[in-house]
């Protein structure tokens, strides 16, 4: 089995991790293609920036939402947009000094649809606000930017005080296609492998690496009723609502979701 890309996160901060630095360097020694991580960027400082670059971290993704900084830092509950632009322009001020094209920086922005629901059959552009803040001397720093709209995936909560859900009434379509259980493996903090990156809360465990190799674990029992429960459409209860292979469901922000920052953060 030869793994192309080792992805270092899975729906949380993964600078939290104090061995964060550490697992890149030692998945780097392991011979492993690409290394890369998705991070809200408001815990980079100059240790962890030292330590990405100088231990071989190929690609880090920042995530900043919405179409204006208040929007990102509401979405994100304690996210301070000028904080990550800061720590962002610090990494590539270092990249710079030690001359290092790596990590490539990519900002992930994640928007709304509006009462205009045409939008969504168009990939939504950087807003603004990025562009403006990574113009200049820094645009040649950020590899690209992966805008999307804001999807309701399976075990996510969603307020209801500030999202509206909707169903694409023109999207009929349920597919029998998911790369992510034949070209990935995901693998939880305890070393529990689930079915797939959208299984943020353990509803599908089909081993766990710590008691079996990583490739008996991929050709067991588990991960082949999984396989063919996708391949014949009888989908098991993580995947009736993914919009992978079901029809995609969208998040709207409601109107007064700016009205009250403190009742954002209950």
């Amino acid at each position: 089995m030869q793994l192309k890309l080792f992805v270092l996160y899975h729906g949380g901060e993964p600078l939290l991790n104090k061995n964060f630095v550490e697992m890149v360097k030692q998945i780097k020694q392991l011979g492993v293609t690409k290394i890369k991580t998705v991070s809200n960027g408001m815990l980079l400082n100059d240790d962890i920036i030292e330590g990405i670059v100088s231990n071989g971290l190929d690609q880090i993704e920042f995530s900043i939402d919405g179409l204006h900084p208040a929007e990102n830092n509401n979405i994100r509950c304690g996210s301070d947009y000028s904080v990550i632009i800061n720590n962002i322009k610090r990494l590539i001020q270092y990249k710079k000094k030690v001359n290092s094209i790596f990590p490539e920086i990519f900002i992930a922005n994640t928007q709304f649809i509006t009462t205009d629901i045409h939008t969504i059959h168009k990939t939504p552009l950087p807003p603004e606000y990025l562009i403006n803040n990574f113009s200049g001397i820094y645009a040649d720093d950020i590899a690209g930017f992966k805008c999307n709209w804001a999807m309701k995936w399976p075990g996510m909560f969603v307020s209801e005080k500030m999202y509206t859900v909707y169903h694409d009434s023109n999207d009929t379509g349920v597919c029998n296609e998911c790369d992510q259980v034949k070209n990935v493996t995901t693998i939880r903090w305890d070393g529990s492998i689930v079915a797939c990156c959208y299984d943020l809360i353990n509803q599908y465990v089909i081993g766990n690496i710590l008691n079996e190799n990583l490739e008996i674990i991929w050709n067991n029992d588990n991960f082949l009723r999984l396989r063919q429960s996708i391949d014949h459409k009888k989908f098991i209860p993580l995947c009736v609502h993914c919009n992978v292979v079901q029809p995609n469901t969208y998040l709207s922000l409601k109107k007064n979701v700016f009205s009250s920052k403190k009742g954002l953060r209950n």
